[in-house]
């Protein structure tokens, strides 16, 4: 009976923990776009309003009448457009559906952190290392804010979910759990240039 007890408080904290944790990037996440909003996430700007269009008004995200324009960091005016596959539109249809773009950038940049954070545990697993605590957040850290984790995060770019589709597709794939490996795979192809 005391087990049991002491299972309940652990539990509550295997689940408190994580929220407070994502609940504290989604809000770091709000303050750095609310301070920098041309810089971070343009990628997903421009996906986020060609989706929204198409939900909302049902015009085709690859018309010319939906192309987006968008300002770059060097100030020159550039015309983007939804150049991914049609499903991917699935993928950034709930954020599309959130009206307050500051709020669906930055839950979406707390999704793509934790992809990055779990493709780096998924990626030691496949290779088998099993490093220490030490050596692992030394790792993390090292991912987390090299130039193409930084660089893809600013950009709100889908290549982090097409590593961490793959990453995973690799893990199954070593598993024999083919169905969710070609699963995987398939949703890997969210955008087909990486």
């Amino acid at each position: 009976m005391l087990g049991k007890n002491r299972t309940i408080p652990l539990l509550a904290g295997f689940l408190i923990v994580p929220l407070i944790v994502i609940a504290g990037l989604g809000w770091v996440n709000y303050r750095l776009i609310k301070s920098f909003p041309d810089e971070v996430g343009g990628r997903f700007a421009v996906q986020w309003q060609v989706v929204r269009q198409f939900a909302r008004q049902g015009i085709s995200p690859y018309s010319d009448s939906v192309r987006i324009s968008t300002t770059a960091s060097n100030s020159t005016s550039l015309k983007a457009g939804f150049t991914a596959p049609l499903y991917t539109a699935f993928i950034i249809l709930p954020f599309a559906l959130i009206e307050d773009f500051l709020v669906a950038k930055s839950i979406w940049l707390v999704i793509l952190e934790i992809s990055v954070i779990l493709s780096t545990i998924f990626i030691c697993r496949f290779a088998g290392w099993k490093p220490g605590k030490f050596q692992f957040m030394v790792f993390l850290f090292f991912t987390l804010f090299s130039l193409h984790s930084v660089q893809a995060l600013i950009l709100g770019d889908t290549t982090i979910l097409v590593v961490f589709f793959t990453i995973l597709a690799l893990n199954t794939l070593r598993d024999k759990r083919m169905e969710l490996t070609g699963f995987l795979l398939a949703l890997a192809t969210i955008q087909p240039r990486v």
